[in-house]
């Protein structure tokens, strides 16, 4: 959908394949389960973490499918390798444009803080590059998916390296790396958490409150420099031009076919107009018919009763003149 101009805040969300971005996503779109029963699919996640989606998702949704808290998620393409293909970029750069206006939010989706890898550094650089350095770490938060949310696991953790430890060494990594002189805000949430047990459904929910809060006290960013980047990858702006000319091919495509709805909408909607209108005209002659019967009918009893009048009067006069007689 076209999220422009939409009034929601919009969280973007990107990693590397596998990180769990699309998880993440089915997770916040959908109530807190109580439940170790699977999420429904509203953002395709890939069997195979090397591949990953293909295309940029954008959804408006209900976060936590609460009818008050309206925003809109933005699932990207996952990179898997510092190849970033053209394509893929050129496909984000697109979409971007042509359907969104601001990014509220950029959530940095991460499956364990272990290292940082080539192809999320390239990815972050991606981003970067798109936005500006200032704007992008101003809106950023981090996110690790993967570490599993139960006071055992925390427990056995702990025991090597504590959650907040790995946390910090991983932020402290990212703020070396791009020179931040802050800290990036951080979030564990765990995207296939158990909704049967409690400690993990807990800390699920407070999680993802805290990040809905961040979305919206966040000022974000303008999309529409997105483009900027073409210069650093060669072949991308050919690549970008030709999946522009297929989006407003795309675009009049669908718009043909909603005028085609909209028209065949109207034309049900004029049968059935018409349809009543010749069941009105049907019912107002079946009750001129009545009317016109009882009319009949009443015609016919008044003239009975005058006929019968005429009789009575016609043996009174009889009887009158043969009294006279006698």
């Amino acid at each position: 959908p076209d999220l422009r101009n939409n009034g929601r805040k919009k969280l973007l969300l990107f990693g590397v394949t596998g990180s769990g971005k699309s998880a993440l996503c089915n997770a916040l779109s959908q109530p807190v389960k109580k439940d170790d029963g699977p999420l429904n699919q509203r953002f395709p996640e890939s069997a195979n973490q090397q591949i990953g989606n293909t295309r940029t998702i954008l959804k408006n949704v209900n976060f936590l499918h609460l009818r008050s808290k309206e925003i809109s998620l933005i699932d990207t393409v996952g990179f898997n390798s510092t190849e970033m293909s053209n394509t893929a970029i050129a496909e984000l750069i697109v979409s971007l444009k042509e359907s969104c206006d601001y990014i509220h939010l950029f959530a940095i989706v991460v499956s364990s803080p272990k290292r940082i890898e080539a192809s999320l550094k390239e990815t972050i650089d991606l981003f970067v590059g798109m936005f500006g350095k200032t704007r992008f770490w101003q809106n950023t938060v981090l996110i690790f998916t993967n570490l599993q949310q139960s006071d055992d696991q925390i427990t056995r953790r702990s025991k090597t390296r504590s959650d907040k430890e790995m946390v910090e060494n991983f932020n402290r990594a990212l703020g070396e790396t791009y020179s931040l002189k802050v800290d990036i805000p951080t979030l564990i949430i765990d995207a296939h958490y158990d909704g049967s047990k409690l400690d993990e459904r807990s800390r699920f929910k407070s999680s993802a409150c805290e990040l809905y809060n961040m979305l919206v006290n966040s000022g974000g960013t303008s999309v529409r420099h997105v483009q900027r980047v073409v210069g650093k990858y060669e072949g991308l702006q050919d690549e970008v031009n030709r999946l522009t000319v297929q989006a407003e091919k795309d675009r009049l495509v669908a718009e043909e076919a909603l005028r085609q709805v909209e028209e065949e909408r109207k034309a049900k909607e004029e049968a059935m107009k018409q349809a009543e209108t010749e069941r009105k005209a049907k019912e107002e002659a079946r009750l001129q018919a009545v009317r016109e019967r009882r009319a009949k009918e009443k015609a016919i009893r008044r003239a009975d009763k005058e006929r019968r009048a005429l009789f009575f009067t016609y043996i009174l006069l009889q009887s009158m003149k043969k009294s006279r007689k006698r």
